[in-house]
This record gives C-alpha cells, structure tokens and sequence, in this order.
C-alpha cells in the first residue's frame, strides 16, 4: 500500500504546484519520504520579492494554491537512508 500512497503524494503535489518548475523535484521527494526511502524530507519556500509574502497571499492561497506558485522559489531536500545523494539533488547552501 505504502507506494501507492506515495504515487498519489507526489501526483497531488505535482497538480498542486503544476506551474512551478520544481514541481517535479518536490514530488519527487514527496514520494521518497512517503515510500519510505527517505528518512527525513526538507521543504524550503523563500519569497522571490522583497518584502515577501504578505498575509493577502495566503489569504489568496488557501482558496487557489497556485496563487503563491508565481511568488516563492521552493525547495526540496531528502535524505535517503543509505546516504548517497539522489540523482539531481543538491544540497541547500
């Protein structure tokens, strides 16, 4: 059962953040932590403008998630069990 909810994670995320170019890389990261194969899942938004994201935005995002997709850059990190690094990933400055 545990893939199967791992397939259905990262293909909600990925419909979610559908026009964020790293939707990709987040669902996938979704899916590892949820498959098991990752132990520990970092996702990191910081705000593309100053002075960031205001409350409006969230506001705004509860209703349409995508909302947000045009104002954070969004970042993904996992670390898998076996410790080697996952084909793509690199690690947060």
């Amino acid at each position: 059962m545990r893939p199967i909810f791992a397939g259905l994670a990262e293909g909600t995320i990925v419909g979610f953040l559908a026009g964020a170019a790293e939707a990709q890389k987040v669902g996938a990261a979704i899916n590892s932590f949820v498959s098991g194969k990752a132990k520990q899942l970092t996702i990191d938004m910081t705000a593309k403008a100053d002075p960031g994201t205001g409350l409006f935005d969230f506001i705004a995002a509860e209703n349409d998630p995508a909302a947000l997709i045009g104002k954070v850059n969004i970042r993904s990190r996992r670390e898998v069990k076996t410790k080697r690094p996952l084909p793509g990933e690199r690690p947060f400055p």
